[in-house]
């Protein structure tokens, strides 16, 4: 259906959800259940909605969601407060009266980043100790929570009264919020990044549009905070964290801004209130949550090290992580194709000082090492020289997930179809493009069989073929057909198989559970009495038949939970990473 806006004719078609890396068919299926599963039916009603049709205000979710309207606010206020729901200030059109509207938009990288809390919590305990991971299970269990809250949260957890417990809080927050672990809540009154085409366009309605309305920019100093001064405030230490000496530069800093902007009276400024234990910024109550991309950012420069350790040995993989831990402070995004320029000497200078890793690097050492890896024909390590002849070095991310991507795609196709389809498809990845007789030439196979292993690869999508005509005509006599592989079309069809796995893998789990119901029902029944001879009591109420079925319970939820382990693992590689 087309409608008329302005004299030209446009679609209704609203923003494709799909064209993000995160939500293809399959990750928003996932996504779906994850929030059914955690939060409910009518929570899942809503995040269909905005899955399926993008931003949407209000009275659009709850028209299409069919739903009351405190159902649908209930709703929407529990996915934002759970950071799956990211809110965009909508500036006004003109009727409303200066009233102020939101977008709002179904973050599917968020809602499937639930299924790795548990990786969050054990990374933050060995990383920071069991007082950040408490910091983490809190802000994880809750969305968002004040510090107050945080401090309450924790507390009650462990059973103490909270001036017991505040100072090493305090301390693990730090902690936590200068390696960026946690970062402080979007307030939602920014406004929605730019799309790929427009969306959400109104019904006869000439210049109404919500793409129209977007575009405009707030009036007034009563203006929402740009991308960069959120961007800059993120990661910034609450009022009561901040130094004397830090406070005071900040308040002559505000000082100056508002004396330039000629805004600042002519009176004596208050000076500021001393802040007290667990009290926000300024009186603002400040909602802090977890940064997920932190974790999954380090979780992708473990992978990265193991990578360059298991190929170049010990030594390349403590260079490395050395590299990672300078630049880490300029990443600015969970998939940064570089590291930042680092210079050579301080390279080598940290792993020189570098007393708790093993195996340790000298200075010499190092620095040949950095030659070495320079000199690889992989490319992983870039060497940059400048005028005053200081060697600098930046090492490719991206590369280096890329060749995990080749190499487990790769044992794919080997898996499937052995040694002769793997032949093959290394073969077109290195030539580019082939005809069949060119194929069975270098892979060293008859003409028969190499056709054969090549309409296998075409039926699983893994080769794609190429027609090049001699005549318009197009007869095949007079055609050449060349065979190629569409790798981000493989890498894409791949990842939506894993999606789909791991939503086979969670139904198969759920049903197996739902069949034991009544004998997991009376375990549960069981550990809630805390009896200290519980393990004799439950083998006198249970049956050996029904501690058969317990057994066989148990080994099969180890196994669906391990199979979900590791492809929440490939799928955090290939499309997170």
């Amino acid at each position: 259906s087309r409608s008329v806006q302005g004299g030209m004719p446009v679609s209704r078609r609203r923003f494709d959800a799909s064209t993000s890396t995160m939500a293809c068919q399959e990750a928003r299926r996932l996504a779906r259940e994850v929030v059914k599963e955690h939060f409910g039916g009518p929570a899942e009603q809503v995040c269909a909605v905005l899955l399926e049709r993008g931003r949407l205000t209000f009275g659009e979710v709850r028209r299409y969601a069919r739903g009351t309207i405190r159902q649908v606010r209930e709703c929407l206020l529990v996915l934002v407060q759970h950071n799956l729901v990211k809110t965009y200030l909508l500036a006004t059109d003109g009727t409303v009266h200066g009233t102020r509207r939101h977008l709002y938009e179904a973050d599917v990288e968020q809602i499937l980043v639930r299924l790795r809390h548990p990786k969050f919590l054990l990374h933050a305990k060995d990383t920071l100790g069991e007082e950040a991971e408490s910091v983490v299970q809190a802000l994880l269990e809750n969305g968002r929570l004040r510090m107050s809250q945080v401090l309450s949260s924790v507390a009650a957890k462990w059973e103490v009264k909270e001036e017991s417990i505040a100072d090493k809080l305090k301390v693990a927050f730090l902690s936590l919020l200068e390696q960026r672990m946690v970062e402080r809540a979007p307030d939602g009154n920014q406004h929605p990044p730019a799309c790929k085409e427009p969306f959400g366009l109104r019904r006869n309605r000439p210049g109404r549009g919500l793409a129209e309305a977007m575009a405009k920019k707030p009036e007034g100093k009563q203006g929402e905070e740009t991308a960069q001064e959120t961007q800059a405030k993120r990661f910034r230490p609450p009022g009561m964290f901040v130094d004397a000496q830090h406070t005071a530069l900040q308040n002559a800093a505000r000082r100056k801004r508002k004396k330039l902007n000629r805004i600042a009276d002519d009176e004596d400024e208050e000076p500021p209130q001393q802040e007290t234990l667990w009290q926000e910024d300024n009186g603002c109550q400040v909602l802090w949550r977890v940064n997920t991309k932190e974790f999954n950012c380090q979780f992708r420069h473990q992978i990265i090290v193991n990578t360059m350790a298991e190929m170049y040995g010990e030594k390349a993989g403590v260079l490395v992580k050395t590299m990672l831990k300078l630049s880490s402070k300029e990443e600015t995004h969970v998939k940064d194709e570089t590291t930042v320029l680092l210079a050579a000497e301080d390279i080598a200078k940290v792993c020189s000082t570098q007393t708790e890793v093993e195996p340790q690097l000298s200075y010499s050492e190092a620095l040949d090492m950095l030659e070495f890896l320079s000199m690889e024909r992989p490319g992983f390590l870039s060497r940059f020289s400048t005028n005053t002849e200081v060697l600098s070095y930046t090492l490719s991310l991206g590369k280096i997930i890329h060749h995990l991507k080749l190499k487990h795609v790769e044992g794919v196709v080997m898996q499937k179809f052995g040694d002769r389809g793997c032949r093959i498809f290394r073969l077109l990845l290195a030539k580019r493009m082939l005809e069949q007789k060119q194929v069975a030439d270098a892979a060293m196979l008859p003409i028969r069989d190499a056709r054969e292993e090549l309409y296998k690869l075409m039926k699983e999508e893994l080769v794609s073929v190429q027609e090049v005509p001699k005549t318009s005509d197009r007869v095949p006599a007079r055609t050449f057909y060349l065979f190629y592989v569409d790798l981000p079309t493989v890498l894409k069809n791949i990842t939506s198989e894993m999606y789909r796995s791991l939503s086979n893998i969670r139904a198969r789990l759920e049903h197996e559970l739902r069949q034991e119901e009544e004998v997991l029902e009376l375990l549960d029944a069981v550990a809630d009495k805390d009896n200290e001879n519980s393990s004799t009591f439950t083998s006198l109420i249970l049956t050996s038949t029904q501690r058969h079925q317990v057994e066989q319970v148990r080994k099969t939820a180890i196994l669906l939970e391990t199979l979900m382990g590791r492809l929440d693992d490939l799928i955090a590689l290939f499309d997170h990473f």
